[in-house]
């Protein structure tokens, strides 16, 4: 997805570094003589790496920026090697572990583990082969990890399946309960007389920008804390803002894209994501500074698409293109691969474009709802009656002044057309100035 080795190698060290105490100690981009090969490169690079592993004291490890390895290339490699051997789809598992904080995602971390407690079974039944074949052979010099070093004959290798396929349904049942719980809400939120506020999800590749977004644009948000990490955000939030005109909305904070990534991990976190379906608009933040940008771009489309994600909202989709200060003479990236979309050039760290971003926000919003800006001229005496009526509306009150004559009050408000023909109906078409 990547299109440059060199950006795809520091990404990965990106994400090797993001979990406490690990530290990348020498970085190579290798060719790869066939990904269904077991020992995956050349002869020769796999002599050369052999080397290099066997005489720097400080590698006590070894990641292949591939999204998964399977069983032969495993065992092959660490038994050539004899360190602990890690692809992207357990570095980025490890991460999730070990910065989840809320139930919900501990669940989707434990089901998209599964697949990789899988392989481990396999991989344990092929170690008992080589064992029984050579039973001279040092497993334990070899395999570094928690895995089974004999032959278990009180639980066979499909009854250790078994285990983790009901493991697997069960967190499936239990995530399924939190989604019916999300609708059951949803539900009953639409069927009250107080209409939510409208979501923004913001969305966006890891590391581009969206939690440091939701702290500019909330209100009250010192808790939030933005991290420059990837995958720095695990879990769904929702957070209270306000655009112009007083219209409050909430931002839903959500968990950043990547490129390449293993499809059980995003499928596992399908209950989480399909909050966005959920919003009014989505805003895509973008790192405008990154070599890649674009690339990362199809990666965050095709995610929204493989999530189901509605085309509706794709469609409508605001791009904020962070980072312009990082830019020389804050120029951004033109290449647009959607003329409908509209563009907002930010620096969140410098407060640039912050306002505009607002104000689009709240151009798009109108759109979506069906809302427009109108004037009132309200007689004094109805000012209280009709001012009540249209914030239990909850149509948005954007200014109010008396005329010259204090005979009438002009109001100017922000409302839908459907509360607008209710409005006409209980009072006086006329008092809507033209």
């Amino acid at each position: 997805m990547i299109t440059n080795p060199y950006l795809q190698l520091d990404e990965l060290v990106s994400l090797i570094e993001t979990l406490p105490n690990y530290r990348v100690f020498k970085k190579l981009v290798v060719p790869i003589k066939d990904y269904k090969n077991d020992s995956i490169f050349g002869r020769g690079k796999v002599e050369e790496l052999t080397e290099i592993i066997k005489h720097d004291t400080n590698i006590d490890g070894v990641v292949i920026g591939l999204s998964s390895i399977d069983v032969a290339q495993y065992i092959t490699l660490q038994k050539i090697w004899r360190k602990p051997l890690y692809d992207k789809y357990r570095i980025i598992l490890q991460i999730f572990k070990h910065y989840a904080k809320t139930n919900e995602s501990r669940l989707q971390i434990a089901l998209a583990e599964i697949p990789y407690l899988k392989m481990k079974l396999r991989m344990n039944q092929q170690i008992v082969k080589m064992k029984e074949i050579d039973p001279t052979l040092d497993i334990s010099s070899i395999f570094h990890e928690n895995i089974y070093f004999n032959n278990d004959n009180r639980t066979s290798f499909h009854e250790k399946l078994e285990i983790l396929n009901q493991r697997e349904d069960k967190l499936k049942k239990s995530l399924e309960k939190i989604k019916q719980g999300r609708e059951n809400r949803k539900m009953s939120n639409s069927s009250s007389l107080q209409n939510p506020y409208p979501i923004i999800a913001v969305i966006g590749y890891t590391n581009s920008g969206k939690t440091s977004l939701i702290k500019a644009l909330a209100v009250n948000q010192t808790k939030l804390s933005p991290e420059n990490r990837l995958f720095a955000t695990l879990d769904v939030s929702l957070h209270q803002g306000i655009l112009p005109y007083s219209e409050k909305v909430l931002y839903l904070d959500t968990i950043g894209f990547i490129s390449d990534i293993p499809v059980s991990l995003i499928s596992a976190f399908q209950v989480t994501l399909s909050d966005i379906n959920r919003a009014d608009i989505l805003l895509h933040v973008r790192d405008a500074s990154h070599p890649d940008t674009n690339f990362q771009n199809l990666t965050v489309m095709e995610t929204l698409k493989s999530l189901g994600i509605k085309q509706e909202l794709i469609d409508n989709m605001i791009e904020v293109h962070n980072k312009i200060d990082l830019l020389p003479k804050l120029t951004v990236h033109t290449k647009i691969e959607n003329p409908k979309l509209k563009i907002f050039p930010t620096s969140i760290t410098k407060s640039v474009g912050l306002s505009e971003l607002l104000t689009g926000i709240h151009m798009l919003l109108l759109k979506r709802q069906n809302k427009s800006t109108i004037h009132l001229k309200i007689p004094i005496q109805l000012y209280s009656k009709i001012y009540s009526y249209l914030l239990k509306m909850n149509a948005s009150i954007v200014k109010t002044e008396p005329t010259d004559d204090s005979q009438n009050y002009m109001l100017e408000i922000v409302i839908d057309q459907k509360t607008l023909s209710i409005f006409k109906i209980n009072f006086d078409p006329r008092y809507i100035v033209v």
